[in-house]
């Protein structure tokens, strides 16, 4: 991985790592069996027949009252119209950012404006909410036939953006199961990706970045 001008990350995806090659077993059964709120998953594990074979088997064999949040996360290379399709059968909430809504507005329909391949999406493939972001642009929840959005936090200074989008992916996860307001998630899920962008890294190792974010952090564990 590296870094460009702006922080943001240009990935190098190895092949043939563990995660290609993990099979379904009696441990994941036995997880399956619990009490699960959400599985999260996303397309980079699906790269491999293994991978997809295994993934798609535990999201049918989950339980009916678990949900399923896709972080679509697009890889070149690493992966395919089919995967896409099949994950979105298991889909209950979308995240994806603005270049990968392109990508697949490129696979199904490139004439229909943003707005309505997301309506497009949402009707075809019964998914309860899409979040959207768009970097310096804010991001947008979409729930039905309503659309929520926020202006990103400028105050704050980007060190890089490793660990932004799962961080924001989390806020969005605990939002939705516990019922937040969009616009409460929206809020909530730009300020806590906005400082993970502060650090070098995904996660901060000092105890000083959670005293420092006490009342952020506070909201999130309490619920």
């Amino acid at each position: 991985m590296k870094l460009d001008t702006k922080g943001v990350p240009e990935f190098n995806i190895l092949p043939g790592v563990a995660y290609d090659h993990i099979v379904f077993n009696p441990s994941i059964t036995s997880l399956l069996n619990e009490n699960t709120k959400l599985i999260y998953f996303g397309s980079l594990i699906q790269r491999s027949k293994c991978g997809f074979k295994t993934l798609q088997k535990i999201l049918s064999q989950r339980n009916q009252n678990t949900k399923c949040l896709y972080d679509i996360n697009l890889r070149p290379r690493c992966f395919t119209k089919a995967i896409i399709i099949e994950s979105f059968k298991q889909t209950h909430v979308l995240k994806l950012n603005d270049e990968e809504l392109e990508i697949i507005k490129q696979m199904f329909d490139p004439e229909k404006k943003s707005r309505a391949f997301i309506e497009f999406l949402m009707i075809k493939f019964d998914i309860e909410m899409i979040s959207l972001t768009k970097g310096e642009n804010g991001s947008c929840l979409y729930i039905k036939d309503k659309e929520y959005c926020i202006e990103p936090n400028r105050t704050r200074k980007i060190v890089d953006t490793v660990g932004a989008g799962d961080a924001y992916a989390a806020i969005l996860a605990i939002g939705y199961l516990n019922k937040w307001h969009p616009e409460r998630i929206l809020m909530v899920a730009t300020d806590f990706a906005s400082i993970i962008c502060e650090n070098e890294g995904a996660v901060p190792s000092s105890k000083r970045f959670y005293e420092k974010n006490i009342t952020l952090t506070k909201e999130i564990i309490n619920e």
